[in-house]
């Protein structure tokens, strides 16, 4: 085999969804790597069993140390990192192995489709097949495969402790980061979001100055969940302080808003996030948000002109798509006379 990527992942008690994780990749990639932090049932077998190589980890509470660890295992100069509770198709793992060849990118981004049970956890409703899954998704975008071999560059490392991300490292270095058509599906989050021991890291990490604004979203979304509009809004204006042009906060404050009878706001604020994040995988989503807060609230016209908007600046996006679906569904001429 002599394709560049290493595929690497941290796993603890994943027999039932570790095989479809790893299966596309058999073969085609030089070498399967996998940080087990502890694992009591057949994670281990069924790694071993696809060919993986398995090191044991002990478990510090630091997701961004243990993919670093796993990383630093890994041979091959191209990373590509999953979880467990996440899968692509065989064709997007055939892209995936081939865009290394491309030599357009040091680092892609692939889009997530985040699967949850409940309609407040998601951004829009499910099509297709994935309703089988759940009925609402949100999405996230983040590096997925990066070089890490780059001339002239340092070793690219995880920051965070939880919701780590290698985007900020290769930002930081002026890596060429892409946006790949690529598809994750995650279906980990199904039954609800993760709760409390995400939340402590988060809030140690943000007492100590030490949270990326990745975190913060991640606490803001814990803030959500328990129905502390204010403290979600405080944490969610902090991350759009420390990266106004990561959209997700945008989003999800939005949706605060939206929720708690003040829609102009998060109108506005949609707005404001699309002034600063218009380069962004996610400026799809942020008009997709856009399109249904104006649907909930029966302004057709104020749709038309998003969906005009959006045809210009996020033509290719699917949740753009889906906003529209959900906008016509809602704005359907009444049958009664």
């Amino acid at each position: 085999m002599t394709n560049p990527i290493s595929l690497s992942m941290i796993v603890k008690n994943s027999e039932d969804t570790l095989e479809r994780a790893l299966l596309p990749f058999c073969g085609k990639v030089q070498e399967i790597v996998l940080l087990d932090t502890g694992s009591t049932d057949r994670t281990i077998e069924i790694a071993e069993k696809l060919g993986a190589q398995v090191s044991r980890y002990e478990w510090n509470h630091d997701f961004g140390a243990a993919r670093n660890k796993a990383m630093d295992l890994c041979r091959a100069p191209w990373i590509l990192s999953l979880d467990s509770d996440e899968w692509v198709s065989e064709e997007d793992a055939q892209t995936i192995v081939e865009l290394p060849a491309t030599d357009q990118g040091d680092a892609y981004l692939f889009d997530t489709i985040n699967y949850v049970s409940e309609e407040d956890d998601g951004t829009l409703p499910t099509e297709g097949d994935g309703r089988d899954i759940a009925p609402w998704y949100f999405t996230s975008v983040k590096v997925r495969l990066i070089n890490r071999e780059l001339p002239g560059k340092k070793p690219i490392r995880w920051r965070g402790a939880v919701h780590e991300l290698l985007d900020l490292d290769a930002r930081d270095q002026g890596y060429r980061m892409l946006l790949s058509e690529v598809l994750v599906k995650h279906d980990g989050l199904v039954g609800g979001l993760r709760g409390g021991y995400y939340e402590e890291i988060c809030l140690k990490a943000h007492e100590a100055g030490e949270a990326h604004a990745g975190m913060l979203l991640v606490l803001g979304l814990e803030m959500i969940k328990k129905g502390d509009a204010e403290s979600a809004e405080r944490i969610l204006r902090d991350a759009i302080k420390m990266e106004p042009g990561f959209a997700s906060p945008y989003i999800w404050l939005a949706k605060v808003f939206h929720r708690t009878a003040r829609s102009e706001e998060a109108i506005t604020l949609i707005h404001e996030g699309l002034g600063h994040c218009v380069q962004s995988p996610l400026v799809g989503t942020l008009f997709a948000e856009a399109i249904r807060i104006h649907a909930d609230l029966g302004e057709r016209d104020c749709v038309e002109v998003m969906k005009t908007t959006a045809a210009q600046l996020a033509a290719n996006s699917p949740h753009v798509a889906n906003a529209l679906k959900y906008a016509t569904k809602l704005l359907k001429p009444s049958k009664k006379a």
